[in-house]
């Protein structure tokens, strides 16, 4: 029987840092094209997948702290970007993680109320192939 794996636990580093204070991850949100190969002969539409993946892209929402050594990295990947190393560690038995290379492509503060935490929208393209440990 296969287990259940809460998401709490779950861990972001980018750039060699954990980035602290997530409040939930979205992604990869991998996918495969598929190419049509539909011919003369064909009764019906045929495709084949493609030979190149995109790995996608994780999103993931913060309590933002702008004196955070973590969120001022993300902020620094916006204004100069950058490739990094992105690690997404799971909180299963065997603390699974998908590694992949990538880069900050949205920083969104948020929350700005009266009585509202002050939080951030986040996004990182993935490129290259993802890892899986």
């Amino acid at each position: 029987m296969a287990n259940v794996v809460a998401g709490e636990g779950t861990t972001i580093s980018i750039g060699g840092s954990t980035i602290l204070q997530v409040v939930s991850i979205d992604g990869p949100s991998w996918s495969v094209e598929s190419v049509e190969k539909t011919h003369l002969a064909s009764t019906d539409k045929e495709f084949r997948f493609s030979t190149l993946s995109d790995a996608g892209e994780i999103s993931m929402s913060v309590l933002y702290d702008p004196d955070d050594s973590t969120h001022t990295g993300l902020t620094t990947l916006m204004v100069t970007p950058a490739e990094v190393a992105v690690v997404l560690s799971f909180a299963d038995g065997t603390a699974s993680t998908y590694t992949a290379q990538g880069f900050v492509t949205g920083f969104s503060p948020n929350g700005m109320e009266v009585e509202n935490n002050l939080g951030a929208d986040v996004s990182v393209k993935l490129t290259g192939a993802i890892t899986i440990a």
